[in-house]
This record gives C-alpha cells, sequence and structure tokens, in this order.
C-alpha cells in the first residue's frame, strides 16, 4: 500500500490488519516522518532554542558531540515518505515474533522492528501489538494540546508522557531499521539507561531507555558512567522522544 511519495508500508495477505488499522498505520508513518523532518535540522530545529533544549534535555549535555548522527538518523527517516527513497516496510498485525506478551519494565510491547539483511537489498520488518492500535493520533494529540492551552492550561503541553502519539511511536520502529542508520551509522537499539557490561545479562533493577523519564535519566547519566549523547544516539526512544519535544 502506497501513500504519497517516497517509501511505503506493504502488507502480506496474511498481516492480520484489517482496513481500519492500515489507515491508522499510514497516519502513524506519515505523523512518523513529519516529526523526523522538523527535528532533521538538530539542533537548529524548532523556534527560539526549542532544539538546543530538547537536544540538552533527551540526548545529554555533550548532544554537540553526536549532533552529526543525530540530524542524520532523523533525516533519513523522514526521508522514508519523500523521492528520496523507494524503500519499503513490510507491516503485520499479527505477532510475527511472538513478542506482543512481553513486558517491558512492567508495560505492554507496542511492537517491534528489525531489518534482515539479504544478498543485495535490506528488508525492513515492523510488526504492531494490540497497545500500538489504543494510542491517539498526532492531530489528536495537537487538538487537545489548542483546547488547553484556550483554557488557559498548560498541563497537557508540558506533559511528555500524555503527548505520546501514533507517530511518535512509529518513530520509535523506524529508527530499529536500517532505513534511518543508512547501515552506516551504528545500530539504533532499546539502551539500558544503566550500561550493561558485555557478555552479562540485565537485572532485576536495570531499566531500558523508554519513555520520557528514562530517556531523560540515560541523557544525563555521568558521561564516564555511560550516559549522555553517545548511547542516546543509539537508543530509538531518545530519538523519537526528542522528534516529538522539538515539534
Amino acid at each position: 500500500m502506497r501513500g504519497g511519495s517516497g517509501g511505503y508500508l506493504y502488507f502480506d495477505n496474511d498481516s492480520g490488519c484489517d482496513d481500519l488499522q492500515k489507515s491508522k498505520l499510514e497516519t502513524a508513518v506519515w505523523d512518523a516522518t513529519t516529526l523526523a523532518s522538523y527535528a532533521s535540522d538538530f539542533p537548529n530545529s524548532g523556534a527560539g532554542a526549542r532544539g538546543r533544549a530538547s537536544g540538552i534535555f533527551y540526548m545529554g549535555p555533550d548532544y554537540a558531540s553526536q549532533q552529526t548522527r543525530i540530524a542524520g538518523n532523523l533525516k533519513r527517516a523522514w526521508q522514508f515518505k519523500t523521492p528520496e527513497t523507494k524503500e519499503y516496510i513490510t507491516v503485520s498485525c499479527k505477532d510475527t515474533k511472538n513478542r506482543c506478551a512481553e513486558r517491558v519494565d512492567g508495560k505492554s510491547v507496542g511492537g517491534y522492528a528489525w531489518t534482515y539483511s539479504g544478498w543485495v537489498y535490506y528488508y525492513h520488518y515492523i510488526t504492531l501489538c494490540p497497545p500500538f492500535f489504543t494510542i491517539d493520533t498526532l492531530d489528536t494529540k495537537i487538538a487537545d494540546v489548542e483546547k488547553d492551552l484556550a483554557s488557559g492550561s498548560t498541563k497537557y503541553a508540558t506533559d511528555m508522557t500524555w503527548l505520546q502519539n501514533t507517530g511518535q511511536f512509529f518513530l520509535h520502529e523506524l529508527m530499529h531499521t536500517r532505513i534511518a542508520n543508512g547501515a552506516d551509522e551504528p545500530h539504533i537499539i532499546d539502551e539500558y539507561v544503566n550500561p550493561i557490561p558485555k557478555g552479562e545479562k540485565p537485572g532485576t533493577r536495570d531499566f531500558k531507555a523508554y519513555g520520557p523519564a528514562h530517556v531523560h535519566n540515560l541523557a544525563r547519566r555521568n558521561l564516564k558512567q555511560g550516559g549522555g549523547a553517545t548511547r542516546a544516539s543509539t537508543n530509538a526512544d531518545s530519538y523519537a522522544i526528542l522528534a516529538n519535544s522539538i515539534w
């Protein structure tokens, strides 16, 4: 299914996605690339110093050391929906790898993504789990924020947890594919706030850098203890929340 120019979402006959889900996914990928486009000139993104402020808060005080990587990955994510690319993502609403029942830090999995390296091409896949389809769209969040601001309240406009939307969520998954890193930059994973020593398994007190609080904790962690922009720039949710914050 192609929507607009550039890359597109491909649904196998057994994708398990009904028409309503397909429509929501088409909106999500458009919103995801809109967010990525707005932030792709990082840190010179948004009005005033918004890009820099968001960079410090969600990527780390040393964001300048990785700003070329950050901006490049966001630009490639944005270009998925431009004539710059003819890539496609195979999308499924079925649990293709049996991961939808997993819990991450007590929360349900909303989706997962991966890229398969073939002989000639990269093949990109994203599976969406049921919680994804309960999230509001970017337009819905914007309308609610405008209504809230008109009443004199800034509650919603300043709550990044509440501001999560399907565009932000899809951008997180898109960052996991090689569409985003261009096969040149390090693979973008789900980092832990506390870096796990090589060869060790995470313990019960190790948290993945999901959500605004943990993403910020990764960014502000002491640089000598694995914090800051070096690892934040290889963490998918850092990109998704950075772009949504700048927007």
